[in-house]
């Protein structure tokens, strides 16, 4: 949740904007930081979610120091890997 929400409960948040991540560490924070400053200025309560699937570079690192860094977002993690389809005649 931003700035303006930190007392608001789950029900009365306004955005959760989920944020899927793959090998992203480059430019996560930098992306996020801008993020949370755009919805600072908006009236909204809101929450951050990302999901790292299955990342193979720091990503996961990185959102773990973003949500240190902002204890309210969440982290979710996706416990599958990438698979390629494959048509069969």
């Amino acid at each position: 949740m931003g700035n303006r929400s930190d007392t608001a409960t789950a029900d009365a948040i306004d955005l959760t904007l989920v944020i899927a991540c793959y090998n992203e560490s480059r430019h996560l924070e930098t992306s996020v930081d801008e993020v949370i400053a755009t919805l600072d200025r908006t009236r909204w309560s809101y929450e951050l979610i990302f999901i790292d699937d299955c990342s193979r570079d720091d990503t996961r690192a990185v959102i773990e120091r973003i949500v240190t860094q902002h204890p309210h977002h969440r982290l979710r993690t996706a416990h599958h890997q990438p698979t390629a389809v494959v048509a069969k005649r």
